[in-house]
């Protein structure tokens, strides 16, 4: 298995349980190793299995939670 670590930059938090927030929505997806949002930098670091799960399924759970992902180029 080979492990990717995805960037977002996160849209709509207002403090720092929105991040918690949205940690917890990911952390239950198959393919979804780590997630960690920092509400301070409004920005979303994702650790996957790209088998499994991709950006825009991240994207679509960081929706569920209320708030917008956009990827990091690089």
């Amino acid at each position: 298995m080979t492990l990717q670590r995805r960037t977002f930059r996160i849209a709509g938090m207002h403090c720092a349980s929105c991040a918690i927030t949205i940690d917890w929505e990911l952390e239950d997806m198959d393919g979804v190793v780590e997630a960690k949002t920092s509400y301070a930098h409004n920005c979303l670091t994702v650790v996957l299995d790209p088998l499994l799960v991709g950006e825009a399924q991240i994207m679509d759970a960081v929706a569920r939670a209320g708030f917008a992902a956009t990827p990091e180029q690089g």
